[in-house]
Parts: C-alpha cells; sequence; structure tokens
C-alpha cells in the first residue's frame, strides 16, 4: 500500500462512524456503477416469480426450512 493510501486511511479512521459510512459508500458505488441491463435483468426475473407465485406453477417453501438446511 503506499504512503498516500495509508494517509488517507489514517485520516480517514478519525472520522465519525456516520462520515466514514458515507466514504465508503460513495467508494463502493464508485467501483460497482449501477448497470441498467442488469436491473432489467433482475426486473424481469422478479416479474417472472412473482407471475408464477400467482399461477402457482413454483412450490414455496417456508423461509425458516430454507435457511434450516443451510445453517444460518
Amino acid at each position: 500500500m503506499s504512503n498516500l493510501q495509508m494517509q488517507i486511511i489514517e485520516e480517514a479512521l478519525r472520522l465519525d462512524v456516520n462520515e466514514r459510512a458515507d466514504i465508503a459508500d460513495i467508494l463502493l458505488r464508485s467501483i460497482d456503477a449501477p448497470d441498467s441491463d442488469i436491473d432489467q435483468a433482475w426486473a424481469d426475473e422478479a416479474q417472472k416469480r412473482v407471475e408464477f407465485y400467482k399461477e402457482n406453477k413454483e412450490k414455496l417453501i417456508p423461509s425458516d426450512e430454507v435457511f434450516g438446511r443451510y445453517g444460518v
């Protein structure tokens, strides 16, 4: 890690938790920019799942059963 990176981190750690959270949010958004194609794919998938649910084409599994399978 460069000296500049270390200096930025040291200064950021002096900020209060809300200020650090704001900075973290900005940095993460700069790395993972929104992608309209991905957003549309998720919207389409959600709509498909709603339709399957309404038409009883999907077997619903209670969340406690699903989480229990994975020890959550």
